[in-house]
C-alpha cells in the first residue's frame, strides 16, 4: 500500500485488516504535520515531525495509564467485594 506522510510517499506491505487503520493513522499525521507547517512555516520537516510525533506519544502514553488505572480499578473492586463477602459470612 502507499500512504503519504510529511509530503513524502510511503510503500510498504501491511496485512489486509490492518490497511485501513494504517490509511487512518496516515491521514491524521499527515492531519498535524499540515497544522504544524502553517503554524511553524518556518520549522524544517524534520521538526515538524518530531513534533507530531511526540504529540502522538503522549496521547497513546495518556491512554495507556488511564487503561492501567482502569485494570487496577477493577481488581481492587473484585477484591473489595470478595472482602465483603468474607466478612459477611457469606
Amino acid at each position: 500500500m502507499n500512504v503519504s506522510i510529511g509530503l513524502r510517499p510511503y510503500s510498504f506491505k501491511v496485512q489486509p485488516g490492518n490497511e485501513a487503520r494504517v490509511r487512518e493513522s496516515a491521514r491524521r499525521i499527515e492531519e498535524k504535520v499540515q497544522a504544524y507547517m502553517e503554524r511553524y512555516s518556518n520549522r524544517e520537516m524534520q521538526d515538524i515531525l518530531s513534533i507530531v510525533m511526540l504529540e502522538f506519544m503522549v496521547s497513546h502514553i495518556t491512554l495507556e495509564q488511564k487503561e492501567e488505572f482502569k485494570a487496577v480499578k477493577e481488581e481492587i473492586d473484585a477484591l473489595d467485594r470478595r472482602l465483603e463477602e468474607y466478612l459477611s459470612g457469606r
